[in-house]
């Protein structure tokens, strides 16, 4: 086994238990400071009943918003050839920054033999040359 290949696993591990560390931490300082019969109770109390229903508003119009725009948007962008497509489909990558090269970011990563490796870098064109700020 690599040197890369061992630290990955344990570096995928740490990156999850932060992850989840930080979703559940929230959840746990609430429970461990009220109770759950004073936590019930606070339910009835007219702010927390109207911020739970913005919150549930809010969320509600989000994910309508992605199905109604970005499920046929990804659809299309995956089944269709047209003006622009690959610009819609780099953009978020190019404002990634690349320590190595500038505007690295928005090479391709892999090519029709699957590998990038062998492939040079395109030549640099317009805003997706410029570095990242």
């Amino acid at each position: 086994m690599s040197r890369s290949a061992r630290w990955f696993p344990v570096a995928l591990t740490a990156a999850l238990a932060l992850v989840l560390t930080f979703l559940a931490l929230p959840v746990v300082a609430v429970f461990a400071n009220v109770g759950p019969g004073r936590l019930a109770a606070s339910l009835a109390e007219p702010g927390v009943l109207d911020a739970l229903r913005l919150s549930l508003l809010c969320s509600l119009a989000a994910v309508a918003l992605i199905v109604s725009a970005g499920t046929p948007a990804a659809y299309l962008l995956a089944t269709r050839r047209f003006r622009g497509r690959e610009a819609l489909i780099t953009s978020p990558s190019c404002r990634s920054s690349s320590r190595r090269r500038p505007g690295s970011a928005c090479w391709p990563r892999s090519g029709r033999t699957g590998s990038s490796a062998t492939r040079s870098p395109p030549r640099a064109r317009g805003w997706c040359s410029r570095p990242a700020g």
